[in-house]
């Protein structure tokens, strides 16, 4: 796929990143929410993996608890993993170009914290295992 002048690819991987990481971001909220009112987490990803809320955060769920044990294992810096520097990228070029991104700001604060959360979570309640 030809995306436009020089750069522009990586702008439209970075441009992916950001969808991905803000569903995802919505989707550890929605299993807190659905958590507190006693569903459980295989239950609503079941509903939403039939629904219109499908995606890939969905349907590979548990990936990123993995990625981040991975990434803990091998002392990699939170700076260094893609939720974190990808969307700060994303601010950046946003920022070079005048343009506010505010979903994505809210994301960057607050996606690093949902995923470690549920990452540390999983690892005590069923050893990390999916």
């Amino acid at each position: 796929m030809v995306t436009g002048p020089a750069g522009t690819a990586a702008v439209v991987k970075l441009c992916n990143q950001y969808v991905l990481f803000t569903g995802l971001g919505a989707l550890y909220e929605a299993v807190d929410l659905a958590g507190r009112v006693g569903v459980e987490e295989s239950v609503l990803l079941e509903a939403l993996a039939g629904g219109t809320a499908r995606s890939w955060a969905v349907e590979t769920w548990g990936f990123y608890d993995r990625l981040s044990r991975d990434y803990d294992e091998r002392d990699v810096a939170e700076e260094g993993r893609p939720w974190v520097k990808d969307l700060a990228e994303t601010l950046r070029v946003a920022s070079d170009h005048d343009l506010e991104l505010p979903t994505a700001r809210t994301t960057a604060e607050l996606l690093p914290g949902a995923i470690r959360r549920h990452a540390d979570h999983k690892t005590t309640t069923d050893g990390g295992t999916r």
